[in-house]
């Protein structure tokens, strides 16, 4: 009997989640009315006086008249992250307030949750397995749509967000007319993490947003791919995905900046790091003054540095492209050693394996010169 209780409620759980990330009727409700349209939490309850209570600045509202605005949450819903919440109703635990709006909903007085969808999902799973909550802890929310974004990205409780779905807060920030640099003060995130994951959201490849969400690649190496093959003309889904094809031959789970070579890596000493970036930290004000005085729209910067500053910049700008001339060369002699149509290798060895031949497609054959004993005995 317990066994028979315990699927059914894995069942109504599964489909609730399952309801939350589908965006469909039963736990969502898509609003079309205005939002200026809303009234102060207090005011609800005074004209819900049967079903409403409120001690100080907490109220205790019914389930029903919660609800999940579709689309609105940046986070992904976590099964196991709403399951911990899950075992507090169950077992009566204080769950914090959910973080409320009131808004009209087709005539009708509704409650928007603003921060807790997780506990809201949670909520719904326990009443599916049969938990009476008669009544459910909310606060109000006060502020604009722009305030409700700042606070999915800077809330420091519940889950953090993902790089992505920090991305996507900043771009309807963006499309709600807010610039970088509004967005990095309200934020805290520095202009340039903006722009990074920016790049990342905006890279109009699907496959490559599926690559992060799925941890096969960090959201900080796929923009490094992304803006290198902005400048070599390559496919950056391709240089991954070949990336993940070396990793995982290697025993790796997923991409890594060794399975993806980049011809952008100098090995600049730590003498030549420390020297380069002293110098550029003496006029990080002169660059931060310069940035904030110009348009955002603008595309060039005037800036007075001092000579010695620019000398070491090109210092280090002329190792970097004899750095990358060096690994193109080396690429292009390997290229020009295998032949195009080259498949599947078979590397036959004689019988004391100190020499041989790989045979690769057609008749190609490269030997493989004799190594002296104490290589073989390695």
């Amino acid at each position: 009997m317990k066994n028979n209780t315990q699927a059914t409620e894995n069942k109504l759980n599964k489909d609730t989640i399952v309801a939350m990330n589908k965006d469909t009727e039963a736990t969502k409700t898509k609003v079309t009315t205005d939002e200026t349209t809303i009234i102060p939490l207090k005011k609800y309850a005074s004209s819900h006086k049967e079903s409403v209570s409120n001690a100080s600045s907490i109220f205790n509202v019914p389930p029903d008249s919660l609800y999940i605005e579709e689309g609105f949450n940046l986070r992904d819903i976590d099964e196991e992250h709403a399951r911990n919440f899950l075992k507090s109703y169950q077992s009566g635990v204080y769950v914090p307030p959910l973080s409320v709006k009131v808004i009209l909903v087709d005539g009708e007085q509704r409650l928007k949750i603003i921060d807790g969808h997780h506990r809201y999902l949670a909520l719904q799973m326990a009443k599916a397995a049969g938990v009476d909550i008669g009544f459910v802890p909310v606060s109000e929310f006060i502020g604009s749509v722009q305030d409700e974004v700042i606070n999915m990205i800077t809330s420091a409780e519940g889950k953090p967000l993902t790089p992505l779905e920090k991305a996507e807060g900043f771009y309807r920030l963006m499309n709600w007319g807010w610039n970088k640099k509004q967005i990095s003060k309200k934020t805290g995130n520095t202009l340039v993490t903006i722009e990074r994951l920016l790049r990342l959201y905006r890279c109009g490849d699907a496959n490559i947003t599926q690559l992060v969400k799925s941890n096969l690649i960090t959201a900080d190496l796929a923009i490094e791919i992304i803006v290198e093959c902005e400048g070599n003309g390559k496919n950056a889904y391709d240089v991954m995905m070949k990336g993940l094809q070396k990793a995982q031959a290697t025993g790796k789970s997923k991409i890594t900046r060794r399975s993806v070579p980049s011809k952008n890596k100098v090995p600049f000493t730590k003498k030549e790091l420390v020297s380069c970036f002293s110098s550029l930290s003496a006029i990080q004000n002169e660059v931060e003054n310069a940035l904030n005085s110009v348009d955002e729209k603008e595309e060039k910067v005037s800036l007075i540095v001092p000579k010695e500053v620019l000398t070491l910049l090109n210092d280090v700008l002329t190792k970097w492209e004899q750095s990358a001339r060096e690994t193109e060369e080396k690429e292009e002699e390997v290229a020009s050693a295998v032949p195009a149509d080259t498949g599947e290798a078979v590397i036959v060895l004689s019988d004391d394996a100190s020499e041989g031949v790989i045979k690769l497609s057609g008749d190609t054959e490269l030997e493989v010169p004799n190594q002296p004993n104490d290589a073989k005995e390695q």
